[in-house]
């Protein structure tokens, strides 16, 4: 039940099965926690200057914490990247791979967000086929179906619907493509078919057993627009 636009929140706790990290840090034999936690206060209290200055010394440390605060910097600064190649650049400096899709992840959301849509489209079309068992990679599908839709490519934007439905069917996207399907057949054009559109939202209903999908942002739009299309096939 994810927002089609992705939304980018901070990442804590991603690293070697790390929980959330607590700002209880007297103690920690790891300086990379100490600064970590530190930059994630900052970020906290909406100090970017000094949560970067934080994070960089976390990633500096090379310890335990050093990827998680690479991603957090790359989270504050792939927006403002100059080319894409430097984008991808950055991308090639983690290297636990647990993190690595995440970072992309972080790359698609911070450019999309930035309005460097191009740049994220070409990453999220790549990053599925690089990582493609990674839990990030059906958010890559989302992504560039919603761009392709912004672009008015329904084509292009159903099939990769459709692909992330077949190879991802239990991830909780699986609402958002049902439902940005149907808005795609309910909108005027060469691919409006009522009929595909109730399927769709047919669809989306049968999720609502899941628990996966019970608090699904989209529950009422989908049965306004299920209204509005005259009910179920």
């Amino acid at each position: 039940m994810k927002k089609l636009a992705i939304i980018i929140i901070i990442i804590v706790g991603v690293f070697a099965g790390v929980s959330t990290p607590v700002l209880g840090i007297a103690g920690s034999a790891d300086q990379s926690k100490i600064y970590y936690e530190m930059g994630f206060s900052f970020s906290l209290q909406n100090n970017p200057v000094k949560a970067k200055e934080y994070f960089e010394k976390a990633v500096g440390e090379q310890g335990q914490f050093s990827e998680p605060a690479r991603l957090e910097l790359f989270r504050m600064t792939a927006g403002t990247a100059e080319t894409l190649e430097k984008v991808r650049q950055q991308l090639g400096q983690f290297q636990d791979n647990s993190i690595i899709p995440l970072a992309w992840k972080t790359a698609m959301g911070s450019l999309y967000d930035a309005g460097k849509k191009d740049w994220a489209l070409e990453l999220a079309l790549e990053m599925p086929y690089r990582y493609p068992q990674s839990k990030e990679a059906d958010d890559a599908k989302l992504l560039a179906a919603e761009i392709f839709f912004e672009k008015k490519a329904f084509s292009a934007a159903l099939e990769q619907l459709q692909q992330l439905l077949d190879a991802y069917p239990s991830e909780d996207s699986a609402d958002d493509a049902y439902y940005f399907m149907a808005r795609i057949y309910a909108s005027p054009g060469e691919y409006h078919s009522p009929l595909r559109a109730r399927g769709a939202l047919s669809a989306f209903l049968k999720l609502e057993s899941n628990p996966n999908f019970a608090d699904s942002i989209w529950k009422e739009d989908v049965r306004r627009l299920l209204f509005e299309l005259g009910g179920l096939p």
